[in-house]
């Protein structure tokens, strides 16, 4: 008999969005995680209940499955399986999927039929966790919500269409456990590796907690109190070891005494990971002995890893960075190697007989820095990115060029491995923009060099210093970052290509002018972990570089704007270790730039005195730290964000699941996506069209029939005079002369007409035609004399074509604000209204993080819309 009859159970799994967005986004273990929560559930020994009490609810493709009516169909089963029973104990809600979060005790849990049109189509967890309190029976609830909570995208959820005449007589009585993949406005990730299925963070760490990870009671089961410190401290673990950043919201109030428990009330085998440490611990002190721990990263002995070395009980004794040496007595010890957010544990035993003498490998993190202490870094990528940093790459010219005295910007990309790069060319979709949005390259190969098998293409060029955008663009989607080249420092940015190129997940380094990429420098891996630490919440920059920041002892001035961070987000700041570290990014290394200004208002946030000079910004910091500084400050005296210059564009679409000032540019597509295999991008006349064409190599001719030969050698030579033409090269001013064509007056349309005729569709896979209007149109000509045929407007370059324009602007639009922010701003109206006072202006600003001016410019768009 199953040990829990009055538990019930509603598990939904969703894997299939085939119209989520363009092109769908679909996952890959959300539906591994239903069935194997539900398989806990179900199991004697976990969860305990009927399986007839557990509705599990899986997606499918064909037919499209579930929409909400599913997920109601299934909750009334479990009503009327629960209403003979006279006390119903625990209700499980669990789901994993897609989700948004607009509110911060609701989410949008995305169905199977969720698109951008039919954004209603979710479920609200806030509403259906209600519907269970007021209408059911059970004393607990406890919902898992494996899935995101950004607030990016306009997802409506609702609740069900069950509902009851009253509320139950024990409604509001009802303790819950509620336990959130992740932070408000934050992601969910799921990841698999060493040849496991993929699954959620989440999940995985709930599952493992459930099976004996987490500390259990001496009667058998895990209580809630323990579940819930084992989730936080777990997932953010599993996450760093993949590069990515998510901690957990656990609510619950559970019963402590006596606790509530999850799982078996029999202790299964093997209760605990501390059991063998328990039963076989360091005796007590008699005879010590030497015990040596050293980690290696390849040779040498790693300063950048911290050792941590505690008893069997878990009684920490002491720790050492990169080498460990200590007389003690025989027994177990634990040996815990923590670099970079990575962690390795062994249990090594200690006697007399053997005492411990152990090297023990770094751990190797997964980074888009190629560099020696990376688990995706080969030779094939090392050698390009040392070489190509130090030379330029490419010979078509740029319109903006640098001196010799300019620094040098360098951007490579790479995948984890030549397999994972199948081919592809890894900079699709990539561009290089000035301050104003305007493209500078595509890396195509007339500005960058690549390898298309080894997976990787490297861009190097001097450029003037300020601010650029580097921006992934595509149909499906958005993604830019701020950058920012100094005066005597050059700017490496290294991105990992993962289907994409990664803008969010750069590892950027900022290296002496003329300095080459060094695969095995400290400084570089140290400023990596930095980047980390600031993406995940967490100092992870090694003692010893901590130590080299408060003696000023640093030229690194990428490792002194994470330090300065990290310094100011310790819970009690040294002042005179922050002005130190600021003096020194101030006077000696980058200037009054908007990075260290922004600093500068962080510090007198936390710290006080004089306050700094409230200059606006024009240009963002390049650290998401630095523009949160920025909006904070801005919030509290205002001015220093103008309502029409970039910050405040950026914060109206900024993400947060980065180190880096990021955003997600607003996209129009106008035709459906085709795959992009090897599409080499190249940048039409005036900068106003982009075609990325599948280039190979020229036909063996050596075989074929005459006849055959001649046609193909035509269509060869027809295609290398329209890749002279896309290359902008001396060809293109004749072109249009070549082609007879009454309505074609310019070399633009002649070349349109050109590509249209060669019947390249299988070769074109995408364009970004002419920008409408109001996005950075060129001037119109002049107006065409009487009875001169018009010009054609210039269609798309044919019918397979994917077409997208950003619209990435140096200011916002007018009456350009997401919806989230507008539904935002009239739900603060509305209740300032009904109140009677005003809106408070920097409160919402301060809650929202985005500028005074973008709430201010808001409200009054809308305030007669809440009249």
């Amino acid at each position: 008999m199953s040990e829990q009859p009055n538990d019930f159970a509603l598990v939904i799994g969703i894997n299939d969005y085939p119209q989520y967005g363009v092109g769908g986004a679909n996952l890959q273990g959300a539906v591994d995680d239903a069935r194997d929560f539900a398989a806990w559930l179900t199991a004697p020994d976990g969860g305990g209940l009927p399986a007839a009490q557990c509705e599990t609810i899986l997606s499918t493709a064909a037919p499209l499955h579930p929409e909400r009516g599913a997920v109601d169909a299934a909750l009334e089963r479990l009503m009327d399986a629960a209403e003979p029973v006279a006390e119903p104990r625990r209700f499980y809600f669990y789901f994993s999927g897609h989700g948004h979060a607009d509110e911060i005790d609701d989410v949008s849990l995305c169905m199977a039929n969720w698109s951008f049109r039919r954004r209603q189509a979710a479920l609200s967890s806030g509403a259906y966790r209600r519907f269970i309190h007021k209408c059911l029976r059970f004393r607990e609830v406890v919902v898992i919500l494996d899935c995101c909570r950004l607030r990016e995208i306009a997802a409506t959820g609702f609740g069900s269409e069950l509902n009851c005449p009253r509320p139950e007589s024990a409604a509001g009585s009802s303790r819950y456990f509620i336990a959130y993949a992740t932070e408000f406005q934050q992601a969910a990730f799921e990841h698999g590796g060493d040849g496991d299925r993929v699954r959620g963070h989440l999940t995985r760490a709930l599952l493992e907690g459930l099976r004996g990870a987490a500390p259990r009671q001496p009667g058998g089961g895990v209580a809630a109190a323990d579940l819930k410190a084992y989730l936080e401290r777990r997932v953010p673990e599993m996450a760093g070891d993949h590069g990515q950043r998510q901690q957990v919201e656990v609510a619950s109030s559970l019963p402590a005494h006596p606790p509530a428990l999850f799982g078996s009330q029999t202790p299964g085998p093997g209760a605990g990971p501390t059991a063998e440490r328990e039963a076989v611990t360091a005796s007590e002190p008699r005879t010590a002995y030497p015990f040596r721990v050293q980690v290696k990263l390849g040779n040498a002995i790693d300063g950048l890893s911290r050792i941590q070395v505690s008893d069997g009980f878990d009684r920490p004794l002491d720790a050492a960075d990169g080498s460990f040496q200590r007389d003690l007595p025989p027994g177990l010890y634990a040996v815990r190697v923590e670099r970079g957010g990575l962690i390795a544990e062994e249990l090594l035993r200690h006697s007399a007989e053997a005492p411990v003498d152990r090297d023990i490998p770094a751990p190797k993190r997964r980074s888009a820095l190629p560099s020696s202490d990376s688990s995706t870094a080969p030779d094939y990528y090392r050698k390009p990115a040392r070489r190509w940093s130090i030379a330029d790459t490419g010979s078509g010219p740029l319109a903006i060029t640098g001196r010799d005295d300019d620094p040098r910007l360098f951007i490579f990309v790479r995948a984890a491995s030549r397999k994972a790069a199948a081919g592809v060319w890894v900079g699709n979709g990539l561009e290089l923009c000035d301050r104003d949005g305007a493209i500078l390259s595509l890396f195509g190969e007339e500005h960058a060099e690549a390898d298309a098998a080894d997976g990787w293409l490297a861009f190097s060029r001097r450029l003037p210093a300020g601010f650029y955008r580097l921006r992934w663009l595509d149909p499906a989607g958005s993604r830019a970052i701020a950058l920012t080249l100094f005066k005597r420092w050059d700017t490496q940015v290294f991105l990992p290509f993962d289907g994409r190129p990664m803008v969010e997940r750069a590892s950027i380094l900022l290296p002496r002018r003329g300095t080459p990429f060094d695969p095995s420098s400290r400084d570089a891996q140290s400023t990596d972990m930095g980047l980390l630490g600031l993406r995940l919440g967490r100092d992870l920059v090694p003692a010893e570089v901590h130590r080299e920041l408060l003696y000023g002892k640093f030229d690194n001035p990428m490792l002194g704007l994470i330090g300065a961070h990290l310094l100011l987000m310790a819970r009690e700041p040294n002042r005179d270790t922050v002005d130190l570290v600021l003096g020194n990014l101030r006077d000696n290394l980058l200037g009054d730039v908007p990075d260290v200004r922004a600093l500068a208002w962080r510090a007198w946030q936390r710290l006080g005195g004089d306050r700094p000079a409230p200059t606006p910004f024009d240009a963002p910091p390049m650290l998401r730290a630095g523009l949160r500084a920025v909006i904070d400050a801005d919030a509290e005296v205002g001015g220093l964000v103008p309502a029409d210059g970039i910050l405040s564009w950026i914060s109206r679409h900024q993400r947060a699941d980065t180190a880096w000032t990021s955003w997600s540019p607003p996209v129009q597509t106008r035709a459906r996506p085709q795959p992009e295999h090897t599409a080499r991008p190249y940048l039409l006349p005036e900068q106003q069209d982009v075609v990325f064409v599948q280039t190979a190599e020229d036909l063996d001719l050596s075989e074929v029939p005459y006849d055959l030969q001649r046609a193909d050698r035509s269509r060869n030579r027809e295609l290398d005079l329209t890749f002279d033409a896309l290359r902008g090269t001396d060809a293109f001013a004749g072109l249009g002369a070549s082609i007879a064509h009454p309505a074609v007056e310019r070399p633009l349309d002649a070349l349109r007409d050109r590509l249209d005729r060669l019947n390249l569709d299988p070769l074109i896979t995408k364009s970004l035609s002419r920008p409408p209007a109001t996005v950075h149109a060129p001037p119109a000509p002049p107006a065409a004399q009487a009875g001169t045929p018009t010009p054609p407007s210039g269609p798309a370059l044919g019918p397979s074509l994917s077409v997208a324009v950003a619209q990435d602007n140096a200011s916002p639009a007018e009456d350009s604000a997401p919806v989230w922010i507008d539904n935002l701003v009239k739900d603060a109206l509305d209740s300032a209204r009904r109140a009677g006072r005003d809106l408070d202006v920097p409160a919402l600003a301060r809650a929202a993080n985005l500028p005074r001016a973008v709430i201010e410019e808001r409200a009054a768009a809308l305030s007669e819309l809440v009249r």
